[in-house]
């Protein structure tokens, strides 16, 4: 029997520019970028699904229609993935914080980037208290700047932080369980990233930090693009 997490939907954060790709695909957004057979963004629908997850909310912005005009019905069968598309630029965060206006039935989801996949799998059960942040270790991707500051199980600052607390310098993977009670915490006006929407829960305490170890593959420049295309060729077919 799938855990209460499990059955949470995974939102994911596709309305960024991927500027510093332009020039490899300027006709696609990052996380249509083809890598092998399918684009990146298919890799994190089927790193997901196959950890029991099913519903996936995807935010759109920049070249939406590429991303929502995909056929993913027949790429990923039985996958439940709607879109929800940014009007004007929201920012991470303010795309984050429209989804649960529009939701009015989400009381809690993972957030996941959508030019990220972690080989570490999600926690079934997260202890969050308003949200939850997958941290990893350096060594997990060493061209990352460490951006964590931690204190034992909480985060107290993310994204200015030169080193993480908690053993090696750490960092935010991207993955983070959110909920309403976070997110209604926030006063800003978009546009605003992720870490700012967190901030008043951090200030709080209320933000849990849980260190995984996985490989962290961003494409968000063409040497790590390149990077998860020669983890996907070691790897095999999908």
């Amino acid at each position: 029997m799938p855990s209460s997490s499990r059955l949470k939907p995974i939102l994911i954060l596709a309305g960024g520019k991927g500027t510093r790709l332009a020039a490899v695909n300027p006709d696609r957004p990052k996380p249509m970028i083809p890598v092998a057979d399918h684009p990146f963004l298919y890799y994190i629908f089927k790193h997901y699904a196959e950890q029991g997850f099913s519903e996936f909310i995807v935010s759109t912005g920049h070249m939406a229609g590429v991303i929502e005009g995909y056929p993913w019905n027949q790429a990923l069968p039985g996958l439940n993935i709607r879109f929800q598309r940014e009007s004007k630029p929201l920012g991470t965060g303010g795309a984050v914080a429209e989804i649960f206006s529009r939701e009015a039935d989400l009381d809690a989801c993972w957030v996941v980037n959508g030019d990220t996949l972690v080989t570490a799998p999600i926690p079934a059960d997260p202890t969050a208290l308003e949200a939850a942040m997958l941290a990893l270790p350096q060594d997990c991707a060493p061209d990352a700047v460490p951006n964590l500051t931690t204190d034992g199980k909480k985060v107290i600052s993310a994204g200015t932080s030169p080193l993480g607390t908690i053993g090696d310098p750490t960092f935010d993977s991207g993955i983070t369980y959110i909920t309403r009670a976070a997110v209604s915490r926030n006063r800003r006006q978009p546009p605003y990233t992720f870490h700012e929407l967190l901030e008043p829960s951090i200030h709080a305490g209320m933000v849990a930090c849980l260190q995984q170890r996985g490989l962290c593959y961003d494409i968000g420049t063409p040497e790590r693009l390149a990077r998860f295309e020669r983890f996907i060729s070691e790897r095999g077919p999908s």
